[in-house]
């Protein structure tokens, strides 16, 4: 008996000892599965820098998000504009006027806004030139002329671009308020270690290029609302005069008696006025002119001798 069961032992342990290398081996495997799968995982999506600058993948969206609080606070709806170069209307014809004070041409893409940081031109010198005189904390690190910096914005509707600049003479001159019309807009420049758009540390403007000339400028308003003409004798009250339910509205008569429409009001009869007499002038076509009565003929004098008829003359006799 003591043999059979120390055999039955033994067998048991035997059996043990394989189910504990099969569990050993496999969470073994089991871990190195997970760690794979987190070792993949990390490499995919690694952890943030500590450095400040923003990481290029996530840059486009930092200049979505400053160009959206930007425009916001101008005044713009997130419908009266269009954010990014590929969703810019690029035929729409605000982008081709350009004046005779212009900087350059129109600069209708990433690539060519990267040229016109490159470019040698002295008008487009002068444009960067005074860019850089606002930002100049920017300018020595190459974060002010690094396309990836700007992002183009197109307004839908009609727009204001306030501080317009030109050249005359190779000089920068202030151009006042520039009208567009709908469809303009320009690249604004961002701060990508904050995502805004900063304000400018010399004159109170931002880094902003008109797409269809070059010119700086001190970014983009809505235009002016026109004003609307008052009505003459406005109602406050919504129905028409003499029609407004009662107890409601300024139209309403707190006063006794029933109100008659105008054309239901019976009007007293009123004698006619007798018709006014006119002196008309002698002469006037009005009245025919009476003939005149002639004088009568004068008497003949009686004759001092009745018999003959006669009158001699003194001295003389018939």
């Amino acid at each position: 008996m003591k043999k059979q069961d120390s055999r039955n032992i033994g067998t048991i342990g035997s059996w043990v000892s394989l189910f504990a290398i099969f569990v050993i081996v496999a969470v073994g495997v089991v871990f190195r599965i997970g760690g794979s799968e987190a070792e993949t995982k990390f490499i995919a999506t690694p952890s943030p820098s500590p450095s400040p600058t923003i990481d290029a993948l996530a840059l486009p969206q930092c200049r979505v998000d400053a160009v959206m609080l930007y425009m916001s606070e101008q005044g713009f709806a997130d419908d009266d504009y269009v954010i990014g170069e590929d969703r810019v209307d690029w035929e729409a014809p605000a982008i081709g006027e350009a004046g005779q004070a212009a900087f350059g041409d129109p600069i209708t893409s990433r690539e060519e806004l990267a040229e016109t940081f490159e470019s040698s031109d002295s008008k487009i010198r002068a444009a960067l030139q005074r860019i850089e005189e606002m930002f100049p904390s920017y300018a020595g690190d190459g974060v002010l002329f690094d396309p990836v910096n700007w992002e183009a914005v197109q307004v839908v509707g009609a727009s204001q671009i306030p501080g317009n600049t030109g050249i005359v003479d190779g000089a920068v001159v202030d151009m006042g308020v520039r009208n567009n019309s709908k469809g303009d807009g320009g690249w604004i420049f961002i701060d990508p270690t904050t995502c805004t758009v900063p304000k400018a540390e010399v004159v109170p403007t931002i880094g902003f290029i008109r797409f269809g000339c070059t010119n700086p400028g001190d970014g983009l308003i809505p235009p002016p609302t026109p004003e609307e003409t008052p009505k003459k004798n406005p109602s406050l009250d919504p129905a028409p005069r003499g029609s407004a339910p009662e107890g409601e509205g300024r139209n309403d008569d707190p006063g006794p008696g029933e109100f008659i429409p105008e054309e239901d009001m019976e009007r007293p009869a009123q004698p006619r006025p007798p018709a006014e007499e006119v002196d008309h002038p002698k002469g006037s076509t009005t009245e025919p002119t009476p003939e005149p009565i002639p004088e009568p003929e004068p008497e003949a004098p009686t004759p001092e001798d009745p018999a003959n008829k006669c009158s001699p003359a003194p001295g003389e006799s018939c």
